[in-house]
């Protein structure tokens, strides 16, 4: 995996609160789950730090389910 540098914050923030929001299906993390992480540890503040990790999430889940194939190239190798 890539070393991140700037930002590490919200790295830590997205394994913290979970890279996946799990109901009956898996899909990115929601609005909300992302709004009480913030509000409830002061660790994001601003709206584009919201928007980074819902990516991060919505990222994830797509290579999630590119790794369902067996013949996918995990994206640290491609």
């Amino acid at each position: 995996m890539p070393m991140v540098d700037a930002g590490r914050y919200l790295v830590s923030a997205f394994q913290e609160i979970g890279r996946l929001s799990i109901g009956f299906s898996l899909a990115p993390l929601t609005w909300a789950e992302i709004d009480a992480y913030a509000r409830l540890t002061g660790e994001i503040k601003e709206p584009f730090e919201a928007k980074i990790i819902r990516r991060m999430s919505e990222a994830y889940l797509e290579s999630f389910r590119a790794g369902e194939d067996e013949f996918s190239i995990p994206p640290w190798a491609g």
